[in-house]
């Protein structure tokens, strides 16, 4: 063995170590543990929670079971051994009893009937022995009692009973017995009395333990049911007390800086509670929020940026407004100039002109003409929303009769027929409405084919919820209703490919030699309509021959 003294010197000795060591106090342990068990998560947790609970009620179930057992085993042995033993011992002892009545009697009287006890004695006799042969095979104690008493009654039977019973069968009948034989027989069955009294005492000593031991296996039940109980209350207990700390307590602290958060307030944080995985569902919940500021903070950004653009566009139509308005103004007085100025060199110089001349004069007048048309034109399409929209209710059916009667001159040269059937009370802009009929008869007129022009105005309430996907989503929601018109005729008709392009400024599909105008009519129409709401499209020619054009438009009730 290696002694302290022969180490390299500089390494203490192995027992210092050890004594060195640090040992770790009761409040670090409890600490530790306690930082082991946060990092479980919910599974594991409630997994270990239930099998405690589940071992709970096994270890229950079990120790009240064995108890049972042990219980009904140890009532079994007194009912079924140690009782039926005490009642065999008084049957044999009874038996030898009347076998000793008997023999008296028939010693006494000589008469053999005075036998009959001794006889079912005997048979008395042998069944409780053997009954208390089996009953006591088990228990070396009473069956040597058991023995002494079967010897006893024996040895009386052969030297007492039987030589008496000869005797009187020989003639010594009552007195003419010796009193010596009549004191050993008294003495034998007197020994038969002392085994017979010690077995059934030793038989008294076993059924007072076997109550005993139903009293014990009693208070041992009952102390095993106080336990299980203590187990089951203890698990309950731990239940009740786990699952808000682990679940309904973390959930509802999630929950709560959820609608904290849902409520407005996005810088609140959400707290990290509970096992691991609820602080992971509280990460995910808390990192949606930021991301939640994140958005709004850059949806903000992209508002105040909107809000800038959307005030300097105000400003400047604003500005463009007044520019085009004073400047259309500005330009009227020079167009007029011109054209009077054409007029009047037209007349005063006719002579001194040429054909050519003229021409270049007309030309000239003609085209101030058509600029102060488009002035006018331009003006009216950017007065439409410059005010709002009105709110006042108006007849449709009017104000189509009035465009009707405006156009009186271009329907009679036409030889046009305009039918405006009923049409709906709608809230709008009645001056704007009536310019939007307008323009669409007079465009019907214009565009006419060899045939005279006929021109139907007709409108059709439409189911909001079920409306086709033409009348378009700007139309009016809810419960409003919504109406939609159409203004058909005969004329030449629009190619479906030009559908859109026809509700754009100064976008002509016709030359000026062959169609007049400015290009601008169904731009202002296009104008009114979505002012007011609607929408406005060209829709498949109707009848069998599928000719002219139809110009549908919405407008809420």
């Amino acid at each position: 063995m290696t002694s302290a003294a022969s180490q390299p010197a500089g390494i203490p000795p192995t027992s210092s170590l050890r004594r060195n060591r640090p040992v770790p106090r009761a409040p670090e342990v409890v600490h530790a543990v306690r930082a082991r068990l946060r990092t479980w998560t919910l599974r594991r947790r409630l997994v270990l929670l239930f099998s405690f609970v589940g071992l709970a009620l096994v270890v229950s179930v079990g120790l009240v079971s064995a108890a049972v057992v042990h219980l009904n085993d140890t009532v079994r042995q007194q009912v079924d051994r140690v009782d039926p033993a005490q009642v065999a011992g008084e049957d044999f002892l009874s038996a030898m009893v009347n076998q000793e009545t008997g023999v008296r009697g028939y010693v006494l009287t000589g008469n053999r009937s005075f036998l009959a006890p001794y006889t079912a004695g005997r048979v008395q006799e042998a069944l409780a022995r053997e009954k208390l042969s089996r009953l006591l095979a088990d228990r070396p104690g009473l069956t040597a009692d058991l023995a002494a008493l079967s010897a006893a009654a024996t040895k009386w039977q052969r030297y007492t009973a039987r030589q008496e019973i000869a005797d009187v069968v020989g003639g010594a009948v009552g007195s003419a017995r010796s009193p010596a034989m009549s004191a050993l027989g008294q003495s034998e069955f007197d020994a038969v009395r002392a085994a017979a009294a010690r077995l059934s005492g030793d038989l008294a000593a076993g059924h007072a333990a076997a109550d005993a031991a139903i009293s014990d296996a009693d208070g041992l039940l009952v102390a095993l049911l106080v336990v299980a109980l203590v187990l089951l209350l203890l698990a309950v207990d731990g239940t009740l007390l786990a699952l808000p700390r682990w679940v309904t307590r973390p959930l509802a602290s999630v929950a709560s800086d959820a609608r904290t958060v849902a409520g407005g307030d996005l810088d609140h944080a959400i707290a990290l509670v509970g096992p691991p995985d609820i602080q992971s569902l509280a990460k995910d919940v808390d990192a949606m929020r930021a991301r939640m500021v994140e958005q709004l903070a850059a949806v903000e950004e992209s508002r105040r940026r909107l809000d800038e653009q959307a005030d300097l566009l105000r400003r400047s139509n604003a500005d463009l407004e007044q520019f085009a308005y004073l400047a259309s103004h500005d330009l009227q007085e020079p167009l007029r100039k011109i054209s009077s100025f054409s007029d009047l060199v037209v007349r005063r110089y006719e002579r001194e002109l040429d054909d050519q001349g003229k021409e270049y004069l007309g030309y000239l007048a003609d085209g101030a003409r058509r600029m102060q048309a488009l002035i006018n034109d331009i003006l009216q399409i950017s007065k439409v929303g410059r005010e709002g929209t009105a709110t006042e209710q108006v007849d449709c059916t009017e104000l189509a009769r009035q465009a009707v009667s405006h156009l009186a001159d271009e329907v009679r040269s036409s030889g046009a027929t305009v039918i405006v059937r009923r049409l709906p009370v709608v809230k709008g802009d009645g001056t704007l409405l009536a310019a939007l009929f307008e323009n669409l008869i007079a465009n019907s007129i214009k565009f006419r084919s060899v045939e005279p022009p006929y021109i139907v105005i007709d409108a059709v309430e439409k189911d909001v919820s079920r409306r086709s996907s033409a009348v378009g989503s700007d139309e009016a929601g809810g419960d409003q209703s919504v109406f939609q018109f159409s203004v058909r005729d005969n004329g030449i008709g629009i190619d479906p490919v030009y559908g859109d392009r026809i509700f754009t400024m100064f976008q002509r599909l016709h030359s000026r030699e062959q169609y007049g105008g400015t290009g601008i009519g169904l731009a202002l129409c296009k104008r009114i309509v979505e002012h007011h709401g609607g929408r406005i499209w060209l829709e498949q020619p109707f009848g069998a021959e599928k000719r002219g054009t139809v110009i549908s438009f919405t407008l809420p009730g």
